[in-house]
């Protein structure tokens, strides 16, 4: 499975109130592009919705961060990005 795979899943988890399943895919996701706030940013959802809210304010303090650097860094960002299949 690829990023979006499990991005996709953990949202059908989280629809089906299924927390676990789809910390878990998030989890999976983060792992395959670690730099990609949407997976952070849903697992801690994902937290909240459980009850988990030191997790949750981990996971949504991270995407923030990583949304601001992309933000601030939108060039270097992308650069990484395309070349990831180019090394």
């Amino acid at each position: 499975m690829n990023y979006n795979d499990y991005v996709i899943r953990g949202g059908e988890y989280v629809r089906a109130k299924e927390y676990d399943l789809a910390i878990n895919d998030y989890t999976e996701a983060i792992k395959l592009d670690p730099k990609n706030a949407k997976a952070h940013n849903r697992r801690g959802l994902a937290y909240m919705a459980k009850g988990e809210q030191e997790l949750a304010n981990a996971d949504i303090a991270e995407a923030l961060r990583l949304t601001k650097l992309k933000q601030r860094f939108p060039i270097a960002e992308e650069a990484k990005t395309h070349n990831k299949g180019h090394t």
